[in-house]
C-alpha cells in the first residue's frame, strides 16, 4: 500500500483525490462535464461564474493540470467517461445534466448511449462535429445537440 501511494504522487495527492470523491457523493441534480477541449472548457468556466455545481471527466491529466493553473476550482475524474464505472463515480444516477464535448462524434456517441442507460432521466446536451451524426445522436439519447462548426 505504501508503495502504491508512493507511485501515485504521495500522500498528499491521495488525500486530494479522496476529498474530491466525498465531496462528488454529498451532491445531487449536479451537472457532469465530459472533456475539456475547447467547449468542454468554456461551459466549464460559465458553470463556474454562475456558481452552479459541476464535475468534469477529463481523461487528459495535462488538461486538468492547466485547467487548475488557470485557476479553476472544480471537482474532476481522472478518466474516459465512455466507461460505465467513470460516470457511476461521477454520481450519474443523481446528476441532472450531462454535456459531452470528446471532440469525436463516436466518443460522443459512445458516452450518450452508456449515459442513458444510467439514468433514463437525464438531461443530455452533446457537442456534434459533423452535422450527419445529429440524428444518430438523438436516436441514442441526446436531448439537446451542438454543432460548433455550424456555429462558427
Amino acid at each position: 500500500m505504501v508503495t502504491s501511494l508512493v507511485l501515485e504522487g504521495g500522500p498528499v495527492n491521495y488525500l486530494r483525490r479522496r476529498k474530491i470523491f466525498k465531496n462528488i457523493k454529498k451532491l445531487k441534480d449536479h451537472i457532469i462535464i465530459c472533456g475539456l477541449l475547447d467547449l468542454g472548457k468554456d461551459v466549464m468556466r460559465n458553470f463556474a461564474d454562475e456558481g452552479n455545481q459541476f464535475i468534469v471527466i477529463e481523461n487528459s491529466k495535462e488538461r486538468i493540470q492547466n485547467a487548475i493553473n488557470g485557476g479553476f476550482d472544480f471537482l474532476y475524474i481522472k478518466g474516459d467517461a465512455r466507461e460505465s464505472l467513470v460516470l457511476e463515480e461521477a454520481s450519474i444516477p443523481k446528476t441532472s445534466t450531462l454535456i459531452t464535448c470528446l471532440g469525436d462524434d463516436s466518443f460522443n456517441l459512445f458516452v450518450v448511449i452508456t449515459a442513458r442507460e444510467l439514468n433514463s432521466s437525464l438531461n443530455i446536451l452533446t457537442e456534434a462535429i459533423d452535422e450527419k451524426v445529429k440524428d444518430k445522436l438523438r436516436r441514442a439519447g441526446s436531448n439537446y445537440i451542438i454543432s460548433p462548426t455550424r456555429i462558427g
